[in-house]
């Protein structure tokens, strides 16, 4: 008889959530039709040209146009003097015109014939990819605060000047922001979970858009924070996992920082830095961080001794610093 009550009571909960989600789902569909009509619109903008007049795509479509993968001669494909996949231009990044090419040699096959003008095919993917950051400006919004927030955001980015007007060149613009912000996305969910998968991809993203324009390079320090913000965050947390996690999160950044520091204090250093000390102070840091009553057990002439974990980081260390003074550039780690 309860279990009844509770179904008949749970049930028009669960008609609202459904409700609610198919009303968000159409409402995307809506935006996103929208923003897809908006870039497809006029792709064909300078008909009557022999060529585009806009001169960063005249630039790309023509490289793009040269490029060939080397099948024949893969011991070349290394090779930057030899390799015909070489663009041998780089004001910007190669992985439109790699993309572009791609794409290019899948619709000569499907054809059977030889694409030379390439500003539509390479304008649509423009335009694809200004929807696709669209869908991933409302994926970001939603997660992070509600679909409500999720929707308008991608509203008005579907309704920007901006990124329509870019969508109708083949550019870089465009596919850099989609990596920026779906790198987000996930830097996002490192920063709240933890998890390496979602580590991973944001670093995929970071490189392929890297590999697009450079000048995104200050995203790579939006990484770092993210894991850092996870190591702090998750010391509250009752997951193992995110627990563990942490703690080699935490290992690996201060052995990196700590050899970083030795390099740019030490450059002349002829000693091989690992930052191996630094290692084992965050693994220390993170475990009195994490189990700050508990202690550690330490071998003193053979004697297993108990020890508090906040003295052994703190001796730790004391230790390295009085190494360093006395060993001086001598001394590696």
């Amino acid at each position: 008889m309860d279990t009844d009550r509770q179904d008949s009571a749970g049930a028009p909960a669960r008609a609202g959530r459904d409700r609610a989600t198919w009303l968000t789902v159409g409402a995307l569909a809506a935006i996103l039709a929208v923003a897809l009509g908006l870039r497809l619109y006029g792709l064909g903008w300078d008909n009557g040209y022999d060529w585009t007049p806009h001169p960063d795509e005249r630039a790309i479509l023509s490289k793009t146009v040269q490029l060939s993968f080397p099948l024949d001669d893969l011991g070349s494909l290394l090779d930057a003097e030899r390799s015909t996949w070489n663009p041998r231009w780089f004001p910007y990044g190669s992985m439109p015109l790699y993309a572009l090419s791609v794409v290019r040699s899948a619709a000569s096959t499907l054809t059977g014939a030889e694409l030379n003008d390439l500003r539509l095919m390479a304008r649509a993917i423009s335009a694809l990819a200004d929807v696709a950051t669209v869908a991933m400006v409302f994926t970001l919004g939603w997660r992070v605060y509600s679909r409500g927030a999720g929707l308008l955001a991608a509203a008005l980015t579907a309704v920007a000047v901006l990124h329509v007007q870019l969508s109708h060149f083949f550019a870089v613009d465009t596919l850099a922001t989609l990596f920026s912000v779906a790198a987000l996305y996930f830097l996002y969910r490192v920063a709240r979970h933890g998890r390496p998968r979602d580590s991973v991809l944001a670093g995929v993203l970071i490189g392929l858009g890297l590999a697009t324009k450079v000048s995104l390079f200050p995203i790579v320090a939006a990484f770092g924070v993210a894991h850092l913000i996870h190591v702090l965050g998750a010391l509250e947390g009752p997951s193992r996992q995110s627990k563990a996690f942490s703690v080699r999160l935490s290992s690996a950044l201060c052995g990196a920082v700590a050899g970083l520091t030795h390099a740019a204090v030490e450059p002349a250093s002829q000693v091989p830095t690992i930052g191996a000390s630094g290692a084992v102070s965050g693994v220390l840091g993170a475990y009195f961080m994490l189990h700050p009553k508990r202690g550690v057990w330490i071998l003193v002439f053979f004697m297993p001794i108990r020890f508090p974990a906040w003295a052994v980081l703190g001796l730790w260390i004391g230790y390295q610093v009085f190494n360093a003074l006395v060993a001086g550039p001598a001394g590696g780690g």
